[in-house]
């Protein structure tokens, strides 16, 4: 499932848990059956997300196991192929053999199973000499049955993706109704609005309370002193879109040369904390100039995603020369 599915889910579980508490709001009518209603969708996804989860552990496990087994295989018998290639001075035998351990694990999953089935032919066409090298019948056929094994438990874990991406279109499904679900609880919240102002604004700011917890920034910003590590207020943060680093080096030239700066795209100041939020900003990359009376400016360069929040962490040195410190206009 995607990430806001999880937070959809996990909402969903904080505002049954919220309303169940409240005797008073679950009285009112309609609200009991669209929390049922929520609560079978819990189960339903909880039962879906279930099934498979546990079986696909089950054979990664197994997978692990029986992987090392077969390589322990493969590799023994190179060894006996490698030896009697050896006694018959069969070099291009001996490069179909040499392999090391590490590269053996470092193998997929796919490539190793076909390194299997090619040492078997290779065992089948030299079966006699290797019996005098000590590669019996015995080595052989645990090299098969482990061979055998491991491509089973491949097979049964790809039917078993197959079934988790099923279910992964199940969960969006019912994470549509969930959706459907509270646009109707929220209709029924209003409607009681007048008869009910308490429970409702009750009901309202703890949904209002989870939702902001939820919501994400853009970017956070923290300026201290170099020299103290105070938080320094009034520091002013210009921001220019800058794809192609032009503004970068146009701001660089500007501060050399003490000529005016270009405008910016958007401008915020910090606070007494020495911090500022934004909450919506457009993804992309930008140049931030970074300026506070009798401090060295700071260029940098930042690049904003949405579902990540940039951490602007600058620390400002105290100027040395006027010239050092550009003056904000």
């Amino acid at each position: 499932m995607e990430s806001s599915e999880f937070r959809t889910i996990e909402m969903t579980t904080n505002v049954c848990q919220t309303l169940q508490k409240n005797n008073e709001v679950m009285a009112l009518p309609g609200v009991e059956p669209a929390v049922n209603a929520l609560n079978s969708c819990l189960t339903r996804i909880n039962d879906q997300n279930n099934n498979g989860i546990d079986q696909r552990h089950v054979l990664t496990n197994q997978a692990v196991e029986i992987r090392e087994k077969l390589i322990g295989n493969i590799k023994f018998a190179y060894e006996k192929i490698d030896a009697f290639a050896v006694s018959v001075h069969n070099a291009p035998l001996r490069a179909l053999v040499k392999i090391s351990l590490t590269q053996l694990r470092q193998l997929s999953e796919i490539d190793l199973i076909n390194r299997g089935k090619a040492v078997i032919v290779l065992i089948t066409q030299h079966k006699e000499p290797l019996l005098t090298l000590h590669y019996n019948n015995a080595d052989s056929a645990e090299l098969n049955s482990n061979l055998a094994q491991y491509i089973k438990i491949i097979e049964d874990k790809k039917a078993c993706d197959k079934v988790l991406k099923g279910n992964s279109i199940v969960v969006k499904g019912i994470i549509g109704e969930i959706k459907a679900i509270f646009k109707d609880l929220d209709v029924l919240m209003l409607g009681y609005k007048r008869e009910f102002p308490d429970l409702v604004i009750k009901y309202k700011i703890e949904r209002n309370v989870k939702k902001a917890a939820r919501q994400q920034r853009s970017l956070h910003a923290l300026i201290t002193n170099a020299a103290t590590a105070n938080p320094l207020a009034n520091v002013r943060v210009e921001f220019y879109k800058d794809e192609d680093e032009s503004k970068f080096q146009l701001l660089s030239q500007s501060l050399s040369n003490n000529i005016n700066l270009p405008q910016a795209d958007l401008i915020k100041v910090t606070t007494t904390l020495g911090q500022f939020n934004i909450k919506q900003m457009a993804p992309g990359v930008y140049t931030a100039l970074i300026r506070k009376n009798g401090f060295k400016p700071q260029i940098l360069r930042i690049y904003i995603n949405a579902k990540e929040t940039f951490q602007l962490i600058a620390q400002m040195e105290i100027a040395d020369a006027p010239s050092q410190a550009h003056r904000l206009s």
